[in-house]
């Protein structure tokens, strides 16, 4: 498996890779500091350029039919299915699916009773809809049904659940690896 943040920002910018990796990528962007994942990011964006630069090349027809038929598959993720990912004690996020032409991933983040996610600031804007439970943030108190949406640049206190609750979220990728 590759193990550096650049290789693995370079990856990511061409969409390859493995479910370990991008846990991995995660990871490694969390412990990193701040002129280092600017650095990751202006890689990954180099490499995707690069990507987008080159000539299509038509594959031969078997070929193609054979790439068209697996991207062309719906993506459904059963509710045992997928990995979870820890990202604060009683806190975790499992990631649903990416859309790369908008640079974004939805994914449920569960939390226990108790459990509180770090404050944190959203680089991108962030949507999130509570499925079953509440959370507060701040003063303000969310419960299943509700929606709430933060603009990029925007600042959370403690993100809280006294009873616990799962949420899903849609939010840009970058942020997604800082999580």
């Amino acid at each position: 498996m590759t193990t550096t943040l650049d290789d693995l920002a370079a990856l990511d910018a061409l969409g390859i890779l493995s479910d370990d990796e991008q846990v991995e990528l995660r990871r490694l962007a969390a412990s990193a500091d701040g002129a280092t994942l600017d650095d990751a990011n202006l890689y990954r964006e180099a490499v995707a350029q690069l990507a987008e630069s080159l000539d299509a090349v038509t594959p031969p027809p078997d070929i193609k039919h054979k790439i068209l038929s697996a991207v062309a598959r719906p993506n459904t993720v059963r509710a045992n299915e997928g990995k979870w990912t820890n990202i604060a004690p009683g806190v975790r996020l499992k990631k649903l699916s990416s859309d790369r032409a908008r640079n974004t991933v939805m994914v449920l983040m569960e939390m226990q009773p108790g459990s509180a996610v770090p404050p944190h600031e959203h680089r991108h804007a962030e949507d999130s809809y509570i499925i079953r439970g509440s959370a507060r943030l701040g003063d303000l108190t969310l419960l299943a049904g509700d929606f709430h949406h933060v603009e990029a640049g925007s600042r959370h206190d403690s993100i809280v659940s006294d009873d616990g609750c799962l949420a899903l979220l849609v939010m840009d990728a970058e942020d997604y690896l800082a999580a």
